[in-house]
């Protein structure tokens, strides 16, 4: 006899979610103005804010028969070749007009670009995802020269400084993603919860729980919600609540040496100050990296939520996650 547990899960719901923008549908209007006008607009905010989900919102509304806006993660494109191939692939899957690549010369396929894009006027927004992890900031001097509007996207609100000061000068819009306050987390991920699992299904108090653990990252939340779900359902049991998040001990295990005695530093000192932790973190260690390396150290730590910024530059300090809940 098969045992029909409560449980089930809703992915194609869940997705759903995805198109709703709760507290963001006022800098995604801003995103579709500047998409609209052809300003060049800067948008930054911490990683799990909404970023990408208003740009791709904004483009769903942006794009029609006469308009097109393009989107590219410097993620995975990272120099201006890659770029640059990427949108002629993507030009070729969308438009009757074909572009072939003959040469590897940057110089060749922006002028060859800039010749195609007389014939596909309809493009005219190109969207740079990431922007902090791309590797060649001259990459934007050659989108304007092909005459594309730019949209540049970051989790990191100085990345734009690795652009030329002219290339600065070239935006006339900024667009703030300011991080979620807790109450509106734990909203959104009700609104998750709800999709995924159903009314009944899941306790308040898990929800509560990973709005905490989150610490405002919403995409790391909609993880530790399907963490739950999951080992909750491989229980065979009828309701997900706070014992079935899954710890994630692996991402200690995935951390050097350094990284692990920078975190034992935190551990102590609660909260510290950049320059101070670096300080401390080089009389803990036989052999410390050169400051550049620590700061590359710190970033992965934030990114993969096991270490919290607060501040920008020379005032930024560092936390465990979680600590401040």
């Amino acid at each position: 006899m098969i045992e029909h547990h409560k449980i089930r899960l809703g992915f194609q719901t869940l997705r759903e979610t995805e198109t709703r923008l709760m507290y963001r549908e006022q800098e995604m209007n801003k995103i579709l103005v500047s998409m609209q006008t052809g300003i060049n607009t800067y948008v930054f905010g911490g990683i799990g804010t909404g970023k990408t989900t208003a740009i791709k919102r904004a483009m769903e509304k942006f794009n029609d028969a006469r308009n097109k806006a393009m989107y590219v993660s410097c993620s995975t494109c990272k120099t201006e070749y890659s770029v640059l191939k990427e949108i002629i692939d993507r030009i070729n899957e969308l438009f009757v007009q074909k572009i072939f690549i003959e040469t590897r010369s940057n110089y060749d396929l922006v002028k060859r670009l800039k010749k195609e894009r007389e014939k596909i006027q309809s493009l005219k927004v190109v969207v740079l995802d990431h922007l902090q992890a791309l590797e060649e900031p001259e990459t934007f001097d050659a989108l304007m020269e092909i005459g594309f509007a730019i949209i540049l996207v970051s989790d990191d609100p100085k990345a734009i400084s690795k652009l030329s000061a002219q290339a600065q000068s070239n935006f006339g819009n900024t667009i703030p993603f300011h991080d979620y306050t807790q109450e509106q987390v734990v909203k959104i991920l009700e609104s998750k919860a709800r999709h995924l699992l159903g009314e009944g299904s899941y306790k308040e108090s898990l929800v509560v729980k990973v709005a905490q653990m989150c610490n405002g990252n919403i995409g790391y939340g909609e993880a530790l919600l399907l963490g739950a779900s999951l080992e909750a359902v491989n229980s065979k049991k009828d309701c997900v609540d706070e014992s079935d998040i899954p710890e994630l001990q692996t991402k200690g295990e995935a951390l050097s040496y350094d990284e692990k005695v920078i975190l034992g530093i935190l551990k102590e000192q609660k909260t510290m100050q950049g320059g101070q932790l670096y300080k401390m973190y080089c009389e803990r260690t036989k052999f410390p990296k050169a400051e550049r390396t620590f700061r590359n150290y710190m970033r992965h730590l934030c990114e993969t939520n096991v270490v919290k910024a607060i501040g920008t530059n020379k005032g930024r300090v560092y936390e465990l996650a979680g600590q401040s809940q």
